[in-house]
């Protein structure tokens, strides 16, 4: 098995002038041992569609692994404590271009009022995806880090 870990820290999330439909895009990660292919995560701060709720995707760039690839992934916040929590797990193929949409990830109203503390620590948003490839020991683990600032005016 090999797999590839992407921690995306968002500051400022409080901050979010985003409306339902609107994202914010990650860095493009690069995940050498899922075959060099490339990814990015959309987070929609007020749903795509379902204003109540935050909305995650996982796309696959345009890269020069093969045409389908198999993978095993999930979505996770990371908590103040540094531990996950939220974890949604899938098994997906991607094709080059491809995305998978998770729509009602989490609920608003938790996120940035009932369990601010855990989700928010000095208004950061930490979200991790864990991607994977194979069954079995696993042989090969990358991870990469990204973060993105929100302008405060």
């Amino acid at each position: 098995m090999k797999e590839f870990i992407i921690t995306w820290c968002i500051e400022n999330i409080t901050y979010s002038w985003h409306k339902t439909g609107e994202k914010i895009v990650s860095p493009t990660f690069v995940a050498g041992p899922i075959q060099n292919s490339s990814w990015v995560i959309h987070l929609y701060p007020r749903g795509e569609s379902l204003g109540d709720y935050l909305s995650l995707y996982l796309q696959r760039g345009e890269d020069e692994g093969p045409s389908d690839l198999a993978i095993d992934f999930e979505f996770a916040f990371i908590t103040a404590a540094g531990n996950p929590y939220a974890i949604t797990e899938f098994c997906r193929y991607f094709a080059k271009g491809a995305a998978f949409r998770h729509e009602r990830f989490m609920g608003r109203h938790e996120v940035f009022f009932e369990r601010k503390d855990l989700y928010l620590p000095q208004d950061i948003l930490t979200l991790r995806c864990r991607i994977r490839t194979g069954k079995g020991i696993l042989e090969e683990s990358r991870k990469s880090f990204g973060r993105t600032r929100l302008d405060i005016e």
